[in-house]
């Protein structure tokens, strides 16, 4: 959805098309690679910061306190799977939640009808002071990511921290996701994300109709440079094909048949 106005960060998505169902699945650029490999102490230590304040902010029940002693998993996370109607598709998709806001306990099972009625919120930290170029970031590129995060999961509400250069939160904000718009305005309108959204997965459909193949892969790269999105195309089974095999012979008709008699 930010594609339209990324202009530093490239992406690949490989899609395979098997008994007319298409998978996706987001693979790591070369980029990708080298940035972790750069990845710098400051940065670590940002990235635990805001780790640290979700420990501070949410409890396994609305009765306790949060229990900031323990060392933090940031490895340790929460997804849902959602299903949600773009343009005229039917698609399927999983997301990292950080919390839900509740006077009560919440028990999480498998009842999608309880699942739907939860409030879900995301947690943030940005640096409280920011010197003008931050704050043109701050617009141009956070608001955005942060709406394009929360509109494709139903989330309304972003619990801010405001944090000083030491790392403590001064501040929490409470902020509407439906907000950011105006926030990053002259900057990005949520219009341009979603059509990009749809236009790209039609083209897919378009593009990949005669496939039904569980190892071919069109492989999609977005040059963020040129702002371009180009593909190439795997037949076979190839090193790009991400379909385990007991899901393909689980996907398989001739055994779905033999399973019904």
């Amino acid at each position: 959805m930010c594609t339209p106005y990324e202009y530093r960060s490239d992406w690949s998505i490989a899609v395979t098309r098997f008994n007319g169902t298409f998978y996706l699945w987001k693979r790591d650029t070369d980029n990708d690679k080298f940035q972790r490999s750069q990845e710098t102490e400051q940065q670590r230590t940002f990235a635990s910061w805001g780790f640290k304040f979700e420990q501070h902010c949410l409890t396994e029940s609305p009765f306790l306190e949060p229990d900031t002693s323990v060392p933090v998993d940031e490895c340790s996370e929460f997804s849902c799977v959602f299903t949600s109607k773009i343009g005229s598709l039917d698609v399927l998709y999983g997301a990292e939640m950080d919390g839900i806001e509740s006077e009560q306990p919440i028990l999480l099972d498998d009842n999608p009808t309880y699942l739907e009625k939860l409030k879900f919120v995301e947690v943030k930290v940005r640096q409280r002071n920011l010197n003008k170029n931050q704050i043109q970031s701050y617009k141009r590129h956070k608001t955005r990511n942060w709406w394009c995060q929360s509109f494709l999961v139903g989330i309304q509400d972003i619990y801010l921290g405001l944090r000083n250069e030491q790392g403590q939160v001064e501040r929490i904000e409470h902020v509407e996701v439906r907000s950011l718009p105006k926030q990053g305005i002259n900057q990005w309108t949520p219009n341009v994300c979603a059509t990009f959204l749809i236009d790209f997965l039609n083209y897919i459909k378009s593009l990949m109709s005669e496939v039904n193949c569980p190892y071919t892969v069109y492989d999609f790269y977005f040059n963020s440079k040129r702002g371009t999105v180009t593909y190439e195309c795997l037949r076979g089974k190839n090193q790009y094909s991400f379909l385990p095999d007991y899901y393909i012979e689980l996907m398989n008709p001739k055994n779905n048949s033999k399973n019904s008699k």
